[in-house]
């Protein structure tokens, strides 16, 4: 298994368990039942780009991320049908963990 597909199978574990615990919260309030098929979607629509122009020397892991946050906003808005704002902080806090989680393993 590479680097690149385990990172993916993690990113969707993390940000598909984190959404389903957040789905409820007064600032997300989406469907957990759109969540568990749709963030996995998501993912696997954002993260591969994001890895090769990262892998690549394209863009930055910094602009990586603000494209894969930007992206993903325009999808949780329009798949599960989100206002604005939800999919903005879903988008948020899913991504800005995932960053986190990155960062640390990498040292």
């Amino acid at each position: 298994m590479t680097i690149a597909i385990a990172t993916l199978i993690l990113t969707i574990v993390v940000e598909t368990g984190l959404a389903l615990l957040i789905a409820r919260s007064p600032l997300v309030r989406v469907p957990a039942k759109r969540l568990w098929i749709d963030t996995p979607l998501i993912n696997l629509a954002s993260h591969p780009i994001a890895t090769l122009l990262f892998r690549s020397g394209i863009v930055s892991f910094a602009t990586a991320e603000w494209m894969v946050f930007a992206v993903e906003v325009v999808l949780y808005r329009t798949v599960t049908r989100a206002s604005w704002a939800q999919a903005i902080v879903l988008s948020a806090i899913l991504n800005g963990a995932t960053v986190l989680l990155a960062l640390s393993l990498a040292g």
